[in-house]
């Protein structure tokens, strides 16, 4: 599969990259994982040609193997090396010390394996970064994918290396938009494609390298799925686990029981405590690591009505929330590789999944100025709205300095749009108290195909916009 976007930070690592023409740079790349660190890095590095570069992968092996391995990258570039490093010491200081009279690229992939194989490291790295700071032309690259250690390694104020980092890049996921020019590129071409499989794998660059390297993108997603996911031997069974129990340890019984219920649709903190049987004292707690250190939910509140307590809990990452609705809530069942239930599951109740994705696609697309006649120029905020009577607005974009309000429902069967859905919807409107008298209002509706025109026309008349996505 080709190289995808990633503009900004192949810029950004480029400008890094100038800045070690004076002195050391440290950048701290982080990430899930899948998410394509490691080929952003290769992108970049294949392009910096007056630069030497070396890549070192920090594989959980014992440090002597390690060094062995590492010795021998580097004499390839430098025959006067006709010993094997012994100590992480002599590695890192002769790093340092090329990079004072040549331009050097390092990049350390999986930095904080560091932490089982050899913890010294960090602070023998500390010592000749203080060292060499404004001596060498090293641009140093350290790449992790368990966000909590990385997080600890560099920005926990009793660790050796805090505050010797110059830059910090979080590499997110795609958006929709560019999942849609993967999904043409494969002539994917309808809405409903994009849907599918937004809805399953997100924006993660490796799901979709995984379908085009099994060369199945011409087949019906139903294959697509049973060949990754549902399937003794697939690709991504256990994904979940590989992704996130590492994160948290020990514990991660507790946690997954957590995502389990978010993901099924259990966002309320009663609903969550309910369903997992955890005091809801004891929940929040968990709730708020989940939130602010793990960085795998986030806290939603109504837009516009951010001091109310009607807040619900809901996963950021669109294949986690798949595998803890679907596989993992039946794991006995995976293990057995007993999949047709879960699969005739799957087909009874993951329309529900595709509508929540689809609101996912449209705010998306109106934060990247992709819809047409959006009737709010600048978008300030966006986000969904909804009451303890239980209304709720699908869709809310704001702009606060010109008081303007856009108010929107997501219907993926376009036989839902009815005319009256536009009545209920500017009723619901008049719920919201931001500036009640003072706002400027707009109405739509989006729906996947077309409908009726003189529906349409109707709707049009009340001064209900309809966007039609195809």
């Amino acid at each position: 599969m080709k190289f995808y976007n990633r503009t900004k930070e192949l810029k950004y690592l480029s400008s890094i990259n100038k800045l070690a023409d004076r002195k050391t740079q440290l950048t701290v790349l982080t990430g899930r994982r899948r998410v394509g660190k490691t080929e952003l890095v290769k992108h970049f590095l294949a392009k910096r040609q007056n630069r030497k570069f070396f890549y070192f992968f920090i594989a959980k092996k014992r440090s002597n193997l390690l060094l062995q391995e590492f010795s021998a990258i580097l004499a390839k570039q430098y025959p006067i090396l006709t010993a094997e490093f012994k100590t992480w010491e002599q590695f890192l200081k002769f790093i340092f010390e090329i990079s004072r009279k040549e331009k050097i690229i390092a990049v350390f992939d999986e930095f904080q394996n560091f932490k089982y194989i050899d913890s010294s490291v960090f602070s023998i790295l500390q010592k000749y970064i203080d060292q060499y700071k404004d001596k060498s032309k090293l641009n140093l690259i350290v790449i992790g994918s368990i966000f909590t250690l990385m997080e600890k390694i560099f920005y926990n104020s009793k660790e050796p290396l805090f505050g010797r980092a110059n830059h910090k890049l979080l590499l997110n996921p795609f958006a929709s938009n560019e999942v849609r020019k993967i999904l043409l590129d494969n002539k994917k071409n309808d809405f409903i494609d994009l849907i599918n499989f937004y809805a399953v794998f997100g924006g993660i660059p490796k799901y979709y390298n995984d379908i085009d390297n099994l060369n199945i993108y011409n087949k019906n997603f139903d294959i697509i799925l049973k060949t990754l996911i549902f399937n003794e031997n697939g690709l991504l069974k256990r994904e979940g686990f590989d992704l996130v129990a590492d994160e948290f340890g020990r514990n991660y019984q507790t946690y997954f029981s957590i995502l389990q219920s978010i993901a099924v649709g259990k966002t309320k903190t009663s609903e969550i405590s309910n369903n997992t049987g955890i005091a809801v004292g004891t929940l929040s707690q968990y709730l708020e690591k989940l939130v602010f250190y793990y960085k795998l939910i986030d806290r939603r509140m109504p837009l516009l009505d951010e001091k109310t307590k009607k807040s619900r809990y809901k996963l950021n990452d669109q294949f986690l929330t798949f595998w803890f609705r679907y596989l993992y809530k039946n794991w006995s069942m995976a293990e057995l590789n007993n999949f047709e239930p879960i699969i005739s599951h799957v087909k009874k109740n993951i329309n529900a999944l595709y509508g929540i994705t689809f609101e996912t696609i449209i705010k998306e697309s109106i934060i990247n100025k992709e819809i047409t006649n959006f009737p709010i120029k600048t978008v300030e905020d966006i986000g969904s709205w909804w009451s303890r009577q239980e209304a709720e607005i699908d869709i809310l974009a704001v702009n606060k300095d010109k008081r303007q309000l856009f108010m929107g429902e997501c219907k993926l069967n376009n036989k839902r749009v009815t005319y009256q859905l536009g009545i209920d919807l500017k009723k619901k409107g008049d719920l919201i108290k931001w500036r009640a008298k003072q706002r400027n209002n707009f109405f739509g509706i989006f729906t996947v195909g077309k409908i009726n025109s003189e529906l349409k026309s109707k709707l049009n008349k009340i001064k209900i916009q309809v966007w039609e996505m195809e």
